[in-house]
């Protein structure tokens, strides 16, 4: 291989490269992406979501709805019950934790998870899903 060839490989391999990576402006195209950012700066800056921002993820009303109904779990259960994926459970969970909608408790090995009824927040959120769920 010659230098010349040796340079062109290289451009096109950078090219190839930076149009993998994802900059601000594809949030157009990738709206989950926007909103998942939306959520972490509004966690770091201490404010709380909104009812429509807890509520905007399936997966969180899966969880809120399980709680309701079976009362506390263990993760694994609540992961069976809802038909969800680990990662992405976690992840929602650690949101409704940070939001103060659930209980995270450790015994042991095992973690318990369960509705935090003292919360104000999370008798709206149950009020919510109800009337979301009688149409």
């Amino acid at each position: 291989m010659n230098i010349f060839m040796r340079k062109s490989l290289k451009v096109k391999q950078l090219h190839f490269q930076s149009s993998l990576h994802c900059s601000r402006e594809s949030h157009v195209r990738w709206p989950y992406m926007a909103r998942r950012e939306k959520e972490l700066s509004l966690k770091e800056g201490g404010v709380s979501l909104d009812l429509t921002d807890l509520l905007s993820s399936g997966c969180r009303r899966k969880i809120i709805v399980y709680l309701a109904a079976n009362g506390s779990t263990n993760v694994m259960q609540l992961i069976l019950g809802i038909r969800g994926k680990y990662p992405q459970t976690n992840a929602e969970l650690a949101t409704l934790q940070k939001e103060d909608i659930i209980i995270d408790q450790h015994v042991g090995r095992m973690r318990i998870i369960k509705l935090n009824k003292e919360n104000p927040r999370t008798a709206l959120i149950l009020q919510a899903l109800k009337l979301l769920s009688d149409k």
